[in-house]
């Protein structure tokens, strides 16, 4: 459930408008047990689930506005998520070993897409009060390796920087895959099929 909160706060700040694809949300006082009173909203739940929706108690559901609304009454999280484009995806070749990789910040501000001289990348992480100090925080960094996700993200951010245009509703297009500025039609599949094409 902490995981399934954090992501659904995650994506109430980032693409609330593709919060309804993505979860099923269980009235309040549900009980799966209560076949008989929440029987059609039982059938909705699996329903749902079998296409691939998480499914979201009433309770995490408040609980994950809650932490949206905060997050959007915060000037410094405002400032660090305007002005940009959330969950860009950026795939490129690394130079090394020639593996196409792919990274995809939470919010990629215009100056880094620009390539401004100073360059903030946001990524929300959403943790359990343990790590909500500094030597927590530091546990969380290694624990669960945002050191190496940052070093990722650099290198990606570094590989392809682009000019503002060639992002369209939020992916990033590239004239060697047939995807140039302004056409919207194409997606993550069609990109991503194109790249594994050039391979």
């Amino acid at each position: 459930p902490h995981f399934a909160l954090g992501r659904l706060a995650h994506d109430l700040v980032l693409t609330p408008d593709e919060v309804e694809k993505g979860y099923h949300f269980l009235p309040e006082g549900f009980k799966s047990n209560a076949t008989k009173q929440f029987a059609v909203e039982i059938e909705l739940a699996e329903h749902a689930r079998s296409q691939g929706r998480t499914i979201v108690r009433h309770q995490d559901a408040v609980k994950a506005q809650e932490i949206a609304n905060a997050i959007s009454r915060n000037a410094d999280a405002l400032s660090a998520l305007s002005l940009g484009v959330p969950e860009l995806t950026i795939a490129h070749k690394d130079k090394e070993t020639g593996v196409w990789l792919r990274v995809r910040p939470d919010w990629t501000p215009y100056s880094v897409i620009n390539g401004a001289d100073v360059m903030v990348v946001s990524d929300l992480k959403f943790m359990a009060q343990t790590h909500c100090r500094p030597h927590g925080f530091s546990k969380a960094i290694h624990d669960f390796g945002y050191h190496q996700s940052v070093a990722f993200y650099e290198d990606g951010i570094e590989a392809i920087l682009q000019p503002q245009d060639s992002v369209v509703a939020g992916y990033l297009t590239d004239e060697r895959y047939g995807l140039p500025p302004g056409d919207d039609a194409h997606k993550n599949a069609d990109y991503g099929a194109l790249i594994l094409e050039a391979i």
